[in-house]
């Protein structure tokens, strides 16, 4: 069982868009046992913090079946490192001219498959808290071909395992409007509580609990943490459905689509080559050494994913515009999209992110960028 607690939004989200890129305050946790949270004045479910029961066979998958790579961050002692799962969409940008399953599912299919079928756990405990949210978020993520989807659920396209990262607060701007599912794992850290701006939730994110909220809407982050025994961990598993998805087509024709696209730019770099284009083998151009034949979105000014999805595929930025400052990067903690760079005004930016996402504020969590690809940041 759990309680409905009415909690009056105490900042508009106006003001707590504000806040997005700033870091998130140790605060001690106000809600600490299973909890359904309703708008005071909308009576509308806003978030839940449930119990998950069993969590045995997540934690081995997560724990001891997963590989976490080198690419990380440091903060108080924890590590910060993140591995997707479930479907990633094109990247053309990064050579991925298909939709595809994420690399975790060739490097550990076992560990990955139960990761993905713990989907349908969740999505039960979602139509307990309120059945309409499956409801509308089926119908929010049906514009995706099923075969990309997890589970027999097919709420969520995708997600993303957190291995203690302390994440500034943030709108998830890149998912479709349904409802997020964050299981967690933990052992010897303290800290590491999820706070929801607009409502001044802190939850305490306990071991074998999850939190279920509208993270595409409201502003979230976490508290800091810090180990007290070397072994010491704080896995989130974030499940959501990534708008990307909504141009893949069904699994075969998806294959050939990408092999199509793949010939096409293989057959455009050995033309380029014989050309007399010789740096196109190492993915730059001696005519542009800013353009690389695969070159990523690295740095802030990257541009809006859904231009690739929609076809666009200009070569991106490459390397560190003139004027970047480690400092700003580090203090947004994940890619801005907008494509103006450190040394444009913030109302330029805010127009070219409000043009391409709908947000002037959007910026591309840490889990749309290809972090288990190597893609820092």
């Amino acid at each position: 069982m759990f309680a409905v607690s009415e909690l009056p939004r105490l900042i508009s989200a106006a003001d707590a868009t504000a806040m997005i890129g700033d870091n998130v305050p140790a605060e001690a946790p106000n809600v600490t046992s299973a909890t359904v949270a309703v708008d005071a004045d909308t009576k509308e479910p806003v978030f839940a913090y449930l119990p998950l029961g069993d969590v045995a066979q997540l934690r081995r998958a997560i724990v001891q079946g997963t590989t976490y790579g080198e690419n990380m961050i440091r903060a108080n002692g924890v590590r910060n490192r993140s591995r997707t799962f479930g479907y990633s969409p094109r990247r053309p940008v990064y050579r991925r001219e298909g939709c595809s399953s994420t690399t975790l599912a060739r490097e550990a299919p076992d560990a990955h498959q139960v990761i993905c079928d713990y989907s349908d756990r969740l999505a039960e405990l979602l139509e307990r808290i309120d059945p309409t949210l499956i409801t509308r978020g089926r119908a929010a993520v049906e514009p995706v071909e099923r075969d990309w989807r997890l589970g027999e659920s097919k709420l969520w396209t995708s997600g993303v395992i957190n291995q203690s990262a302390v994440l500034p607060w943030h709108r998830d701007a890149f998912n479709f409007p349904a409802w997020s599912a964050m299981p967690v794992l933990r052992r010897n850290i303290q800290g590491g509580h999820l706070r929801i701006a607009e409502y001044g939730a802190t939850i305490a994110c306990r071991d074998g609990w999850g939190v279920f909220f509208a993270g595409y809407d409201l502003i979230h982050g976490v508290t800091p943490m810090r180990l007290t025994a070397p072994d010491g961990y704080r896995y989130s598993i974030v499940y959501y459905a990534l708008r990307g998805m909504k141009n893949c087509f069904e699994a075969a024709v998806e294959t050939a689509y990408a092999r199509k696209k793949r010939t096409e730019r293989e057959q455009s770099m050995a033309a380029r080559y014989a050309a007399g284009d010789g740096d196109v083998i190492e993915g730059r151009s001696e005519r542009d050494p800013n353009i690389g034949a695969g070159g990523g979105l690295r740095v802030i000014g990257g541009r809006h994913q859904d231009e690739f999805d929609q076809g666009e595929t200009r070569p991106a930025p490459r390397g560190r515009p003139e004027g970047f400052d480690p400092a700003i990067a580090r203090k947004k903690g994940f890619r801005q999209i907008g494509g103006l760079g450190q040394n444009a005004t913030e109302a330029e930016r805010a127009r070219r992110r409000a043009a391409r996402t709908g947000d002037p504020t959007a910026i591309e969590d840490a889990y749309v960028a290809d972090l288990e690809q190597g893609e820092a940041p």
